[in-house]
């Protein structure tokens, strides 16, 4: 007993102490973490020789995307086709059913890659208008299903299937691949970008690239998708 109330005393007299020793370790500990670490510096992508560059295909889908378009996303393609180089790269946009002025930006995009030798596809598709026309169509043959619709029987007529039409859309987008091939043109990537705002002075390895590369480091912030 007397030995354990020595000892509850010793603890009592130092415990400020070891409590301050443990603060000043802790706060040490803290700035050596913050202070200690490596200073981050953007990596400075080097122009690839062309001769070594990987041929890209570029495939993108679009509807609505005006702002993103117009505001970041023409400039950045632009920039990775001057970073790829414009005839190492195929760029093909496939737009339907935009209520905005998509299908202008895109042809603005369309022009600025001409201008730069970039070979390109840029396919406008229906308007809002007419996808609506066109689902108010009536049609006689209940029996059989069309590619991407499905018979509604309450309102006796067609209803568009959202699955279907968005891999429709994408298999366009992969249609002028095969064109290109059968003419003598093949890619070693097939590059989809996605209506984001990516910048391509963020890490991008001049080509060639890994089998698994990507726009994912570029990301900065994302746009609605379809």
């Amino acid at each position: 007993m007397v030995l354990t109330y020595r000892l509850r005393r010793r603890l009592r007299v130092y415990r400020r102490p070891l409590i301050y020793a443990l603060l000043l370790l802790l706060t040490l500990d803290c700035l050596t973490i913050v202070f200690g670490r490596p200073r981050t510096v953007r990596a400075q992508v080097a122009r690839a020789d062309p001769a070594r560059n990987t041929t890209v295909y570029i495939a993108t889908v679009h509807r609505n995307t005006e702002d993103v378009l117009r505001s970041a996303w023409n400039d950045a393609i632009v920039a990775l086709v001057r970073h790829l180089g414009p005839h190492n790269i195929h760029f093909v946009a496939i737009e339907s059913g935009s209520q905005d002025g998509t299908k202008e930006a895109l042809a603005d995009l369309g022009r600025r890659l001409d201008a730069l030798g970039a070979s390109n596809t840029v396919s406008l598709g229906m308007t809002v208008y007419e996808q609506l026309a066109e689902l108010d169509t009536p049609s006689d043959a209940p029996a059989g299903r069309e590619p991407g619709w499905i018979w509604d029987p309450d309102e006796q007529r067609y209803a568009m299937r959202r699955i279907p039409y968005l891999s429709r859309v994408r298999n366009e987008a992969m249609l002028p691949l095969g064109e290109l091939k059968a003419r003598g043109r093949t890619f070693n990537k097939v590059l989809w970008v996605n209506d984001v705002v990516f910048d391509v002075r963020t890490p991008l390895p001049p080509p060639p690239f890994s089998p698994y590369a990507n726009l994912n480091a570029l990301t900065r912030s994302a746009a609605p998708d379809l």
